[in-house]
């Protein structure tokens, strides 16, 4: 029985881990505005870091506050078992989302908050060279120059417009003297530059135009930093970044948080509604079955993991939502009674065929039939609803004759006449654990990231999108394998 003091430690445990939320949000923030102040600077990034680490310690407390919840809950083999009653009495549900759903769109957020400062580490590694960071490490001196020699150029991703000119970014090797009167120190380095040049190709960058130069004088070393302008040398020394095509992406995530804020205070993403199997018993076009949970099998229409639910007249399958683990709710729900109800429902129809070469790629790339679990003809939308009240929901096989029992045609039943039922709570679908497989997936994200903040990755002779897209390409595909191994249950394999 629960008691007083056991729901005063269950509402402290719950603020401990909004308090873990907001700390490593904090972090995100904070990571993005040490980017946007000081977009380039000395490597390792210790500010960078420090907010790496606050982002560490608010997850480690969120996650300490979970799996506290879950410890301290009753224990299951404790919890009583009352019976249901002979006759299914139907149920309803008044809020249209539970944990999974908002799950996935708080995902959706967070991934948004996280992809952004990734965006912007991986641009300023790109443009993070070893002499650059070389250079700014010392006691350097910044002076105008004259360009003495231009030893070669390349041209990269040019595009023609209408009269002929050409939109192109072109790299040179450049000789550069520290004096206008070619009397000063010389120097060499290599530029990066985005020009427009006419339709016989004629550069803008020759022998005696201007640059800006970094260099070290206390060092015979003739490598120095260049650009072209002044603001841009300023930003790559340690500078704030005054691009507004960076500061418009920065703002994008700030704004959809606040939109998504408001949402929540409102209640407008949490709306009363009705859930799909609870409208078909209340139109008579569900069935239903008193079951008992046995614990977890093997799927008969795939190879994943299945609440398995028994019955005097045979046995069933629920598989469970992607956030729920089979395993931890059969623990949580061993012995506990029920009735299950199924019905077929708008989601459960046959989606399009792929017809274009793009929705057949990304139906393979997503694994579409296999997250369908072989396909959606054969699985019914499904709730089991408990004798305390507590409903899960899933999915069972469609079939009614073999060794899954058929259950009973549900009448017709009007809603105010049908119990309330509750969705589970978060700790009975999903334990809080450390996944061995995800934090292996994880690795190529976590050492790629560390070295864009500690490691000159940039080369001007390469192509500075193409290795922020890369960079970028390689945290997000790691960060999201690890990702989906962590919440992987199991019953859609």
């Amino acid at each position: 029985m629960r008691t007083a003091a056991d729901g005063d430690e269950e509402e402290r445990l719950r603020r401990r881990a909004r308090t873990g939320s907001y700390t490593a949000l904090a972090g995100v923030v904070g990571f993005t505005v040490c980017l946007l102040v000081r977009f380039s600077t000395v490597l390792p990034r210790w500010d960078l870091l420090a907010m790496l680490a606050v982002v560490g310690v608010g997850a480690a407390i969120r996650m300490h506050a979970l799996r506290a919840r879950v410890l301290n809950s009753v224990d299951p083999r404790h919890m009583l078992r009352p019976d249901v009653p002979p006759v299914p009495p139907g149920f309803r549900i008044e809020k249209r989302l539970w944990w999974p759903d908002r799950k996935s769109m708080e995902s959706t957020v967070v991934l948004l908050l996280c992809a952004v400062p990734l965006v912007l580490l991986a641009y300023s590694a790109s443009n993070t060279t070893a002499v650059l960071d070389r250079v700014r490490g010392s006691d350097h001196t910044v002076v105008r120059g004259t360009v003495t020699h231009v030893e070669a150029r390349k041209a990269h991703q040019p595009k023609v417009f209408e009269g002929g000119h050409r939109d192109s970014v072109f790299t040179y090797d450049l000789r550069v003297n520290t004096r206008a009167d070619r009397t000063g120190r010389a120097l060499e380095g290599t530029i990066r530059r985005e020009h427009i040049v006419d339709a016989q190709g004629e550069s803008l960058l020759v022998e005696g135009d201007a640059v800006w130069i970094v260099y070290d004088p206390a060092s015979t070393s003739r490598q120095a930093a260049l650009a072209t302008d002044r603001g841009k040398l300023d930003e790559l020394l340690g500078g704030w970044t005054a691009d507004r095509g960076i500061w418009k992406v920065a703002l994008v995530p700030a704004l959809l948080c606040g939109v998504r804020w408001l949402l929540v205070a409102s209640g407008a993403v949490n709306q009363p509604g009705q859930d799909l199997v609870a409208a078909a018993v209340h139109t008579g076009r569900a069935r239903a079955l008193r079951v008992r949970v046995a614990g977890v099998g093997r799927a008969s229409v795939n190879r994943g993991r299945v609440l398995r639910l028994t019955a005097p007249e045979g046995e069933r399958e629920l598989l469970l939502e992607r956030w729920a683990d089979p395993d931890h709710v059969a623990h949580r729900l061993q012995g506990q009674n029920g009735w299950l109800y199924w019905g077929r429902t708008a989601r459960d129809g046959a989606p399009a065929a792929a017809q274009t070469l793009r929705d057949r790629v990304w139906a393979t790339v997503t694994l579409a039939r296999r997250r369908a679990n072989t396909g959606p003809r054969a699985l019914d939308s499904a709730v089991l609803v408990l004798a305390d009240g507590r409903c899960l929901r899933g999915r069972t096989p469609r079939t009614l004759d073999g060794t899954m029992a058929p259950g009973r045609a549900v009448e017709r039943r009007r809603p105010q006449s049908c119990p309330e039922a509750q969705p589970v709570e978060r700790h009975v679908l999903r334990a809080v654990r450390v996944r061995p497989l995800a934090v292996v997936l994880a690795l190529p994200a976590v050492a790629t990231f560390l070295a864009m903040l500690t490691v000159p990755l940039g080369d001007l002779t390469e192509d500075g999108p193409t290795n922020a897209v890369l960079l970028t390409l390689t945290v997000l595909a790691s960060g999201y394998a690890s990702y989906r191994a962590a919440v992987h249950g199991g019953s859609r394999r």
